[in-house]
C-alpha cells in the first residue's frame, strides 16, 4: 500500500487534513494521499507532535501543517495551516 495514514486529534488541522472534512478527532486512519498531493515515495519521514506535523521529503525540503501561533511552521506567518508549507 502506497499510503501515509494519520489518526488522532485534528483540532488545528495538524494531520494535514481539513477538520471540516474528517473532524477534530480522527479515529479511523485517513490516507493523506487522498487529501494532500504528497507522493509517499518522496517522503523520508513524518513527525507529528501535539499541534503540528512536519514532513521531511527525500529532496531535503520540509512540509508542515497545523497550529502556527508562534510561527513554528516556518512559513513566516502565524496563521494555522491545513496544507503543507514548503
Amino acid at each position: 500500500d502506497d499510503g501515509l495514514y494519520v489518526t488522532g486529534n485534528n483540532f488545528y488541522d495538524q494531520l494535514c487534513v481539513n477538520a471540516t472534512i474528517v473532524g477534530d478527532n480522527v479515529m479511523t486512519p485517513v490516507n493523506l494521499v487522498d487529501y494532500v498531493r504528497i507522493a509517499p515515495q518522496n517522503v523520508s519521514s513524518l513527525e507529528a507532535i501535539k499541534t503540528s506535523s512536519y514532513i521531511l521529503f527525500k529532496d531535503g525540503s520540509v512540509g508542515a501543517c497545523g497550529r502556527n501561533n508562534f510561527g513554528q511552521l516556518g512559513d513566516g506567518t502565524n496563521v494555522n495551516r491545513v496544507r503543507t508549507t514548503v
